[in-house]
């Protein structure tokens, strides 16, 4: 996969330009980098109970039904990724579809779940659900899915009409304790 469409994945995982600030580092060395921070910070028996085994059903299905939900919010995905003037990130959904399709639904799913945290998307229940019956079917654990920072508003209500201008906002207690349950 290009360097550009890692670059465009991890900035919108962080809600940031990454690369940008880094010129002349290669996507291997930037691997690596990563790669050691991750086993030098976190304990990896501990990492390891976090990451999906695969689960029973990694094949087509799965690729076809990530790519679903990706479509089903890929406009508001798109609309907070590209206004955002803290973290603006173009071309965020298509890497996203580039990254299921080429190289893997569950990283793909990842970084899509990533995403609309760091931009706060607001998901309806119903895809909160969807998330995690689609974790589940991954072997994630429950808290990769969702560790309090999805936005779950009701059924009903509208979407804010632009979620993602602004700073970060911070969760209510009532979706904080809603997409915890």
């Amino acid at each position: 996969m290009a360097i550009e469409v890692i670059n465009i994945l991890w900035s919108a995982a962080v809600r940031r330009p990454y690369l940008e600030e880094t010129p002349g580092l290669d996507r291997r060395a930037w691997l690596r980098e990563i790669v050691g921070v991750v086993t030098e910070r976190y304990d990896v028996a501990e990492l390891s109970a976090l990451h999906g085994d695969g689960g029973p059903d990694a094949g087509p299905a799965l690729r076809t039904d990530v790519l679903a939900e990706i479509e089903v919010m890929a406009a508001p995905l798109a609309a907070a990724t590209e206004s955002d003037r803290y973290g603006l990130v173009r071309g965020v959904v298509p890497a996203l579809r580039r990254l299921v399709d080429e190289v893997d639904p569950d990283l793909g799913f990842r970084f899509f779940l990533r995403a609309l945290k760091a931009y706060r998307v607001p998901i309806t229940e119903s895809r909160y659900l969807r998330y995690h019956e689609l974790g589940e079917r991954l072997g994630y654990h429950e808290l990769v899915v969702d560790d309090g920072s999805l936005w779950v508003r009701d059924e009903g209500e509208a979407p804010p009409a632009s979620s993602s201008s602004a700073a970060p906002a911070t969760p209510t207690p009532e979706t904080s304790a809603r997409s915890r349950s």
